[in-house]
């Protein structure tokens, strides 16, 4: 046990920053696998709510096997509904159809 008028000093020199940085990096490490494996879990699981006895209840549900139930394909489907689209340019004048003139009579 130490005594109450012992002053304690971090010390400062090379070796211990440095050791202080890769502690840092370390931790910083540590935080974005556990984020990693966070968004990997996010995507894998999602929550769906039923209602059981007149109460709602949240249920996680693993997407893969509920897009294999509902025969929807195993793909991301939001990057789909997500993508930019480049627009279509007008052209600068209308053309006559030809594939259809015949057609009016």
């Amino acid at each position: 046990m130490l005594e109450e008028d012992v002053n304690l000093e971090v010390p400062r020199n090379n070796t211990f920053r440095q050791t202080q940085h890769l502690d840092a990096q370390v931790e910083e490490d540590l935080n974005r696998r556990r984020q990693e494996v966070a968004d990997v879990a996010q995507q894998e699981y999602g929550t769906l709510r039923f209602k059981i006895d007149g109460n709602v209840v949240p249920l996680q549900v693993e997407i893969r096997s509920l897009k294999e139930i509902l025969n929807l394909p195993n793909i991301d489907l939001n990057g789909v509904v997500n993508s930019e689209r480049e627009a279509v340019p007008q052209p600068e004048e209308d053309m006559e159809g030809e594939d259809h003139a015949g057609d009016d009579q």
